[in-house]
């Protein structure tokens, strides 16, 4: 391989040859990001020819898309600054760059460089349908950890943040210390990018709690909202801004009622920890889907009103909730919910005439 320096003399004395491409598509440019060379190198290949920006190497990708997913975050600073618009180039599969930063190891801090510059990239989906955050939910290694963590005992003492440092299965998949802990890393930013995109909102990442988010967003993959769930219990009786829990956001989400839980996952009830209160995949018990799992876990939070003195039951009326799809069960779970008033009017009464 050349040196840094000689790669520099020969881009200055042949600047022509920037604009080399293999029979694959890949510009000198690719090579440049895939061989690690540092910006000042990048950036005089990058001036040579300033179309290789949008080369397509193999599978499609750009040079945006390999320095979203290997190179370093001054790199990806360097082509946000100099290469906006290219960041909205997809390649074959209709992935943009942020897709391949969460392909990559130790990129939570790309991420959000990438996420910061393109809000609107949190929910671009490519040609199989998957955001960013559907697409690091798939990664393999990370759904194995994150079942792990689900089903893991936590012993006297243990905090169930600990359950991040759960190791890898397969040597090399990622070489972070505590992989699962990378993964979430950048799960929570994705989410709450989603989030804030899709609400106009503009506020700190870190003030906003991971169960709310997860429980707000249009198909949360499950294995993260259930992760959030664990991780963070005491979210579950922790009020956003508006006054809404955990349950207020799960029956106003469409998402979230409609879907299964997976058996893996570890049933638990108030007033008892996950632990407590497994439940053995080969044991017959009646599917919860992720709207009753919410209320298993928070059942007297059926009763209790928003800041807009909104109780549960409301906006899953309002939601268009069925009673077989959910109603039953936070009826019974508070019945004095459905007595509860607002504007003068029962939560049934609200649900006849709609929002008007």
């Amino acid at each position: 391989r050349w040196s840094n320096e000689e790669v520099l003399l020969r881009v200055q004395t042949h600047p022509n040859e920037a604009k080399h491409r293999s029979v694959a598509g890949t510009s000198p440019l690719h090579q440049a990001i895939l061989s690690f060379f540092p910006v000042n190198t990048i950036d005089a290949i990058f001036n040579a020819d300033l179309s290789a920006i949008k080369a397509r190497g193999l599978f499609g990708c750009t040079p945006l898309h390999r320095a979203a997913q290997i190179a370093p975050l001054e790199v990806v600073n360097y082509f946000i600054e100099k290469a906006s618009f290219a960041f909205d180039i997809p390649d074959d599969s209709g992935d943009l760059p942020i897709h391949w930063a969460c392909r990559g190891q130790n990129r939570s801090l790309v991420i959000c460089a990438i996420i910061d510059k393109f809000p609107h990239h949190s929910s671009a989906r490519n040609k199989r349908g998957d955001n960013p955050l559907s697409s690091l939910s798939k990664i393999h290694n990370f759904q194995w950890l994150s079942k792990t963590a689900l089903c893991a005992n936590l012993t006297d003492g243990q905090q169930p943040l600990s359950l991040l440092r759960i190791s890898s299965k397969t040597k090399g998949v990622n070489h972070s210390r505590y992989p699962l802990q990378e993964y979430w890393d950048n799960a929570c930013i994705l989410a709450k990018a989603v989030y804030m995109h899709s609400n106009g909102k503009l506020q700190r990442r870190e003030s906003l709690m991971m169960v709310h988010v997860c429980l707000s967003i249009f198909e949360c993959p499950e294995h993260i909202l259930l992760l959030s769930l664990r991780i963070y219990p005491e979210q579950l009786h922790t009020a956003d801004e508006n006054g809404n829990l955990p349950l207020h956001l799960a029956t106003a989400n469409v998402s979230i009622r409609c879907r299964s839980v997976t058996r893996y996952e570890i049933i638990s009830c108030e007033g008892k920890d996950w632990d407590e209160a497994v439940v053995s995949t080969n044991e017959k018990y009646e599917e919860d889907n992720l709207l009753e799992k919410v209320l298993v876990l928070h059942p007297t939070a059926a009763c209790l009103a928003n800041k807009y003195s909104e109780v549960p039951l409301m906006l899953a009326l309002r939601s268009g909730m069925t009673w077989d799809s959910g109603v039953d069960k936070i009826l019974f779970a508070a019945d004095n919910a459905a007595l509860h008033r607002c504007g003068g009017l029962y939560p049934f009464m609200q649900a006849a005439i709609g929002d008007h």
